[in-house]
């Protein structure tokens, strides 16, 4: 009899995953519906974690993918469960990031002197390559791994970009030839590119290695930081800087395939106790580098409210970007031509969440210190759902622990669907399986 049941608990499981399939608005087993709602047991999540995907309430928060939407999932040596998790789901990714590459960039031995001595440019990570996952990955996806550039000293970094400037060149041409040589080799499909300053003054850089990936048909992505400054006072908006302007996507735009938004560790940025990632603020920064209005567009998660909130963050910013704006429009003939770049912003997703103190100090916190967590302090634990920022939250005498729930995950999944061109997660290893069956 017992066996029995479970032949036919199996049935239950198969019929449900196939009507999922077969409806539009369905994700995810009938079993998880209260994971994807405000309030859940941490019983439920733990004996839920790897079952198969299932429908989603009627309440949650509801989209399709677009077709050419990109998901992008970033794979860390250090998060090793990220190389299972992308083949488990690569049905659900377009895109992987390894990150694996380092470019160090270091002055020449004697210095620059008279500038006739280049820069070092050297390609570290290849001991990190995991061959055997390449081999795997469905052909479908695309690899796409992330090279960090680093400098040795502040003095390289200046030197590099203003002095003089073929030496910018010179950088970008190497580095084109060694992801041409280690893409070869590899398979790659083009690079995710970081960098450890503003875009703006590596737009030379940027530019010559966009045109010789190009004649490999080799993308390339940018990735670009949000403005943690949004909604806060304007004190601390000089403090933090203005992240990458809407002007400045307009000029790269035309070099760059997609845009890696890091739209996450807002409460590390910011010093404050908010959310990982709050909705509100999500919207603001997307509203501020599309140009469209979140109330315009008719975009769930947000009130009324973000217009004028949006209005006094702009009035204040005209004073300090107009200057350069004017100087960028005139440099590079756009003004009155400006395109939507919203598609190819990528909505960068934390798989992770954190944990913060009573007295204020915050921890990444992932999976596996979370499922302990759960299992040790089950009956500790207050769930809480926090409207405003969309993110779940446990509650205990001596700490908050910020987490992504199925909830909240749909809200942001939605938001990247209904405004840009897909999502971007850090990283493929340190969230939940169950994630994945809101993708």
């Amino acid at each position: 009899m017992g066996a029995l049941a479970h032949v036919v608990a199996a049935i239950g499981i198969i019929i449900s995953s196939i009507s999922a399939l077969s409806h539009p608005a369905c994700y995810v087993d009938p079993a998880l519906h209260r994971l994807a709602a405000k309030e859940f047991t941490v019983h439920g999540l733990l004996l839920h974690n790897n079952l198969p995907r299932v429908c989603f309430p009627q309440d949650a928060p509801k989209s399709v993918p677009a077709a050419g939407d990109v998901t992008l999932a970033y794979v860390t040596p250090w998060n090793r469960d990220g190389y299972t998790e992308t083949l488990l789901h690569a049905n659900k990714l377009t895109h992987v990031s390894p990150v694996w590459y380092t470019l160090k960039i270091t002055a020449p031995k004697g210095g620059f002197k008279d500038g006739s001595r280049p820069a070092e440019v050297v390609l570290e990570g290849e001991a990190e390559i995991n061959a055997t996952w390449l081999q795997q990955l469905p052909r479908h996806i695309q690899v796409v791994p992330r090279f960090q550039v680093q400098f040795d000293t502040s003095a390289t970094l200046r030197q590099v970009l203003f002095f003089p400037r073929n030496e910018l060149i010179d950088a970008a041409k190497r580095m084109a030839l060694l992801m041409k040589e280690t893409g070869q080799r590899r398979g790659y499909d083009g690079l995710v590119l970081e960098l450890p300053a503003s875009a703006m003054p590596f737009k030379m850089f940027i530019q010559t290695l966009s045109h010789e990936l190009k004649r490999q048909n080799q993308s390339l992505i940018l990735v670009i930081p949000a403005e943690h400054g949004l909604g806060t006072s304007r004190a601390f908006k000089r403090q933090e800087g203005h992240g990458i302007s809407r002007r400045e996507l307009q000029i790269l735009s035309p070099y760059i395939d997609l845009f890696s938004l890091v739209s996450y560790d807002h409460a590390q940025s910011t010093g404050r106790e908010v959310g990982n990632s709050p909705v509100r603020w999500l919207q603001l920064v997307l509203d501020k580098l599309t140009g469209i209005r979140t109330q315009q567009s008719g975009r769930p998660g947000i009130d009324g409210s973000a217009d004028a909130e949006l209005d006094a963050l702009e009035d204040e910013d005209e004073d300090d970007e107009d200057e350069q704006d004017d100087e960028d429009d005139t440099a590079e003939g756009i003004r009155g031509t400006e395109v939507d770049v919203s598609r190819k912003i990528l909505l960068g997703i934390p798989f992770y969440g954190f944990t913060m103190t009573s007295d204020g100090v915050l921890n990444t916190i992932t999976k596996t210190e979370l499922l302990s967590l759960l299992q040790f302090s089950m009956n500790g634990l207050r769930l809480n759902w926090l409207d405003e920022d969309k993110e779940h939250v446990f509650d205990m005498p001596i700490w908050r622990i910020w987490f992504t729930s199925l909830l909240g995950l749909l809200w942001r999944v939605h938001i990247a669907r209904e405004r840009v061109g897909g999502v971007a997660i850090w990283d493929a290893g340190q969230g939940l399986s169950i994630y994945y069956d809101v993708l």
